[in-house]
């Protein structure tokens, strides 16, 4: 006679019985985030097709996330549209740039109501600098092609370097004995000019230059320090002459 013990604490299932309610109880598990509970023999291992309630398989559970090649694709495209910040540091950069290019070419080619190189020259040498033409060539080469390059965002460090190294020698000689203000004849046009091209080195020109394709086109405080560093080395090398 079979234990009636024995006999309520299992259920005998046919064998395919007991794979299909494997397989459903597997799915509605799988779907609730549970494990499945599987049909195996009893703890003796002698009543095949039990139902044991007591062990169950973990389901696998997948976190889909988007690819590498996905996520990098959708930054591009966010990085690649111009912000009102570029178009802000175009603006800086077109203002401060050109003016300075002009303002060399007045040294240089005696255009836009300037002297010439020879005129300039004359000037530099009143001022202690010998031989005084080659001097105003430097200076007038220094505010065009950095004023071009602050302007186009091309080098922008090297460009930053020259126009400061350009303030620094005119405070030193001319402009820093009057004072601060420009209506003395003081410093205020050259300390924001200094200032000016400084920080765009600091900030970077903005996407909207020909710096975006090279590293320092993000700035930085390196590309803060050469703009400095050189300018400032530039200036006392050329006062010490």
């Amino acid at each position: 006679m079979r234990d009636p013990l024995h006999h309520s604490d299992v259920v005998e299932l046919p064998t395919e019985d007991v794979a299909d309610a494997a397989t459903e109880r597997g799915r509605q598990d799988q779907d609730q985030g549970h494990g499945a509970e599987v049909a195996v023999g009893d703890a003796h291992g002698d009543r095949p097709g039990v139902l044991d309630r007591s062990i169950h398989m973990p389901i696998n559970r997948t976190t889909h996330r988007p690819s590498a090649t996905a996520e990098s694709t959708a930054q591009n495209a966010v990085t690649a549209t111009t912000s009102a910040s570029d178009w802000g540091l175009l603006l800086i950069r077109l203002s401060f740039g050109l003016l300075m290019a002009g303002h060399g070419s007045q040294k240089l080619f005696g255009i836009f109501g300037g002297q010439g190189l020879t005129e300039t020259g004359k000037g530099f040498a009143a001022l202690g600098y010998q031989p005084g033409k080659l001097f105003a060539l430097i200076g007038g080469l220094s505010e065009f092609l950095g004023g071009l390059g602050l302007a186009f965002g091309l080098l922008t460090p090297l460009a930053a370097a020259a126009l400061i190294g350009v303030m620094i020698n005119a405070m030193a000689t001319v402009t820093g004995a009057h004072g601060l203000w420009e209506t003395d004849g003081g410093v205020e046009y050259n300390v924001c000019i200094a200032v000016v091209a400084l920080a765009v080195a600091a900030i970077g020109p903005g996407r909207l230059a020909v710096d975006r394709f090279f590293r320092w086109g993000t700035g930085g405080w390196p590309e803060a320090a050469v703009a400095l560093g050189l300018g400032g080395i530039a200036a006392a090398i050329s006062l010490s002459l």
